[in-house]
């Protein structure tokens, strides 16, 4: 299938730093002096087939509004405080009272729950959506959880019809990798249903940019569909490779078996 090529390219821009200083009274008991903390940091541009992202792996502390929570999260980070998800849940709680307009914390104790305890996990994912639809980690997190079980019309509402995720999101000047690779993998979910594979090919090509491994299982599940006949070739090779893989692990068997039967 013949797809015009489109640069593709990574580039780095030092971000405007600004000092924000916080009062040891503010912050009470957490601190006792004041702290010169940093409110955004470097941000990677990436030119990808799908547009330009802006790239920050610390996007979402760099969106939270109140300076004190970004002190208190920095105080968490130097103190080591947050060794556990259980620690994670039980300090982002208490955050969480006395800053109930911050999404970020509640994205944040949701993925907390991810390893610990699944169907809570699930529930805060579809609350935090219903109280911060607008919110791109949560909305785009809750979209790719249940993909399947939500309309092709909600998902397309939540990720708009353009593949530029700042178009979408205008409010927010640069986006974590998982928020971007769960943004295009939308898009190339619904590419698929819809039968437009360049577009999807453009996605998990654009997605493989952030995260190879990612990447190429879309790509190979968009190829598959896109063509029949890759998809056959495909089964072909993967039975090849099983058989393969069973012979040697027999001929070790063997090798091993007659080894003992040598020494014995």
């Amino acid at each position: 299938m013949a797809r015009n090529k489109k640069p593709r390219t990574v580039r780095k821009t030092g971000g405007k730093k600004e000092y924000i200083i916080v009062k040891s009274e503010d912050v009470e008991e957490l601190m006792q002096t004041d702290v010169l903390l940093w409110s955004d940091e470097e941000t990677e541009i990436y030119k990808t087939p799908c547009g330009t992202y802006r790239h920050n792996r610390k996007a979402g502390e760099i969106h939270i509004k109140s300076p004190i929570l970004k002190q208190k999260l920095t105080t968490l980070a130097v103190n080591n405080s947050l060794q556990s998800d259980l620690d994670t849940i039980v300090q982002f709680e208490k955050l969480k009272v006395r800053h109930p307009k911050e999404p970020y914390l509640y994205q944040a104790v949701a993925s907390a729950y991810k390893d610990v305890d699944r169907q809570k996990y699930e529930a805060e994912l579809r609350k935090n959506y219903r109280r911060f639809p607008a919110y791109p980690r949560i909305a785009l997190t809750y979209a790719t959880k249940f993909a399947h079980e939500i309309s092709d019309a909600e998902l397309r509402l939540i990720v708009g019809h353009h593949t530029d995720i700042h178009r979408r999101f205008p409010a927010y000047k640069c986006f974590d990798r998982s928020t971007i690779i769960n943004f295009l993998a939308i898009h190339n979910y619904l590419a698929r249903k819809e039968k437009k594979y360049e577009l999807a090919l453009d996605c998990a090509e654009s997605v493989g940019m952030f995260r190879q491994e990612e990447g190429l299982e879309m790509l190979l599940a968009t190829r598959k569909e896109a063509d029949p006949g890759f998809s056959r070739i495909y089964k072909i090779l993967s039975t090849l490779f099983s058989l393969f893989l069973l012979g040697v692990f027999i001929a070790v068997i063997y090798g091993i078996v007659k080894f003992f039967q040598w020494i014995f």
